[in-house]
């Protein structure tokens, strides 16, 4: 990790001690080579969680995290959304992996209905729910996944001494 780090074109590397971002490019200085360069900051869009939530028609857009964030959900529907450019930051614990979901749930969820979004340019997964705990009734289907390292990421484990499990999963009809 550091300069020494960039081997392949279009690599990047935050100093975060000197607050600069350097950028290989092999064609020559990037500001000749682009028309238009876009950083994003470290942060999520839409963070929250709870019950009987919709999310509906948003925009979730140009991130270093993820684009939408929710933990322990019991209801909550995402539809018709448009959530793209996220990720690449470094996780803040160690600086030394980068992340960033396009929607993420975090820990339990009992009836969580992703469906009919159009997900793409994420550094790590379009849609994901994960963490530990009991992750039940839930739908990723009819959406639209382009250019993410992963479309969907499923994953649980223990939680309170308890083991964590995914149960009535539907994931399907995407593209």
């Amino acid at each position: 990790n550091g300069l020494e780090s960039l081997v392949n074109n279009l690599e990047f590397w935050h100093d975060h001690g000197e607050g600069r971002l350097y950028l290989r490019c092999n064609e020559g200085n990037p500001g000749d080579v682009f028309d238009d360069i876009v950083v994003s900051k470290h942060g999520i869009v839409v963070r929250g969680g709870g019950s009987d939530i919709t999310i509906e028609n948003l925009a979730g857009k140009y991130t270093g995290s993820h684009g939408i964030q929710t933990t322990n959900v019991e209801n909550l529907s995402v539809t018709n959304c448009e959530i793209g450019w996220c990720g690449g930051s470094s996780n803040s614990n160690n600086y030394k992996s980068r992340y960033g979901n396009g929607y993420e749930n975090w820990d339990t969820a009992d009836g969580l209905y992703v469906e009919n979004n159009y997900v793409y340019q994420c550094y790590d997964t379009g849609i994901t729910t994960q963490g530990s705990g009991i992750m039940k009734n839930i739908s990723f289907s009819s959406n639209v996944l382009e250019y993410c390292n992963t479309g969907y990421e499923l994953w649980t484990g223990p939680s309170g001494g308890e083991e964590g499990y995914i149960a009535n999963c539907r994931v399907g009809d995407s593209y």
